[in-house]
């Protein structure tokens, strides 16, 4: 009895756990703010990103790392256009064979980025 008593005085003592602490103020989980993280936008052209133009969507190929979030915040700073909706979709990678040879098909995430009514994003 000793024990458990020693164990709930000194787990009493020290408060507040740092996990707790840092979740608090946005850091460690990810939860809370969003963070300050550049990410690079690469343009995806295909017929479908083409014909998502007309609804003002527009598709993004972006690093598996990034949220929503950040992919909103990279758009609204690289374009200067508020983004009403991100929708993401993750192509994960698979191990394929050609003609005897084994390869790799890598990880794709795409970000399809919904604008608000009368922006739009001028591609090159």
């Amino acid at each position: 009895m000793n024990i458990l008593k020693k164990f709930t005085a000194k787990k009493q003592e020290s408060g507040p756990s740092s996990r707790k602490q840092e979740t608090a103020t946005g850091a460690g989980t990810g939860h809370g703010r969003v963070r300050q993280t550049l990410i690079a936008l690469r343009e995806r052209k295909s017929e479908k990103a083409e014909m998502l133009k007309a609804k003002r969507q527009y598709v993004f190929l972006v690093p598996p790392h990034a949220t929503k979030p950040m992919i909103r915040q990279a758009v609204s700073e690289r374009y200067h256009v508020s983004a009403r909706d991100v929708n993401i979709v993750r192509h994960y990678k698979r191990s394929r064979q050609f003609r005897g040879k084994k390869g790799i098909r890598p990880l794709i995430k795409k970000a399809i980025v919904s604008l608000r009514e009368g922006e739009r994003i001028e591609m090159g």
